[in-house]
């Protein structure tokens, strides 16, 4: 087995992890509808048994070439005619999570006009038109964040593989297109699994919309060598004395 062949397979099984995070990512956006698992698996499924055929159809052979004087390079040869169809089921499975991703996002940004219209009211004409691009939580935060950006990167960088393959692109392009397409998944799927939080796993609306709520105030308190989680919901309430003083005091009760 060549190292070719161990680079590529290699590469198939870190994008096929990366994929599955994803999945995980638009299920809990969609509020784990079984509809949407379901397409997402039966899609993914054909795309990675289309990719173990071909792979395993595929015969490579390194030829040494040298390059200069007592320098030799290996270039991989033998290729099946239509190997570049692995990356068309590649693409069309990215493609299918970023349409997903954009529908839900259009969807929640039209339940949502009539509270964004309130809100517009009360701001200036600029923090309106910034609002929606820098406000944490907002649409075009969540949506740029993960949801649609990750997958259309390596959809971008699919196309243009697939366009070296098919000599679309100048000659030589394959082999940087090829690293490029390697090093995308490890370095995506690194990022999402560093971005796997609470938050990560809240619906779309939930995420894009924040919760709100009475302040709370989170800890660990140890008890009989065991961490447990307190939390104070915290009221706030002033009382005015008869010298005209304002005192301040808070109603905190503890559940354990």
């Amino acid at each position: 087995m060549s190292a070719q062949t161990v680079q590529m397979w290699l590469s198939m099984i870190t994008l096929w992890a990366m994929q599955g995070i994803i999945i995980n990512r638009l299920w809990c956006m969609y509020r784990y509808s079984k509809t949407i698992l379901i397409l997402l698996l039966v899609t993914f499924t054909i795309q990675v048994a289309a990719g173990i055929t071909i792979q395993s159809l595929n015969k490579t052979i390194n030829i040494v070439v040298p390059l200069l004087p007592g320098l030799d390079s290996c270039i991989p040869t033998g290729f099946l005619p239509w190997f570049w169809a692995v990356l068309l089921f590649i693409m069309t499975f990215d493609l299918l999570i970023v349409i997903l991703a954009i529908l839900e996002g259009i969807r929640f940004y039209r339940r949502s006009a009539h509270s964004r219209h309130l809100r517009n009211k009360a701001r200036g004409p600029l923090s309106a038109v910034l609002a929606p691009w820098l406000a944490e939580g907002s649409i075009v935060r969540v949506l740029l964040r993960d949801s649609i950006l990750f997958p259309f990167i390596g959809l971008a960088v699919c196309f243009f593989a697939m366009l070296s393959w098919l000599e679309v692109l100048p000659w030589g392009s394959v082999q940087v297109t090829m690293v490029l397409n390697a090093l995308t998944a490890p370095v995506l799927g690194s990022r999402l699994i560093l971005n796997l939080r609470d938050a990560y796993y809240q619906p779309f609306a939930e995420e894009a919309g924040g919760k709100e709520g009475p302040s709370r105030y989170t800890g660990a308190t140890s008890t009989t060598g065991k961490l447990r989680t307190v939390e104070f919901p915290m009221s706030y309430t002033s009382t005015a004395t008869k010298t005209g003083h304002i005192s301040y005091g808070t109603n905190e009760t503890v559940n354990t």
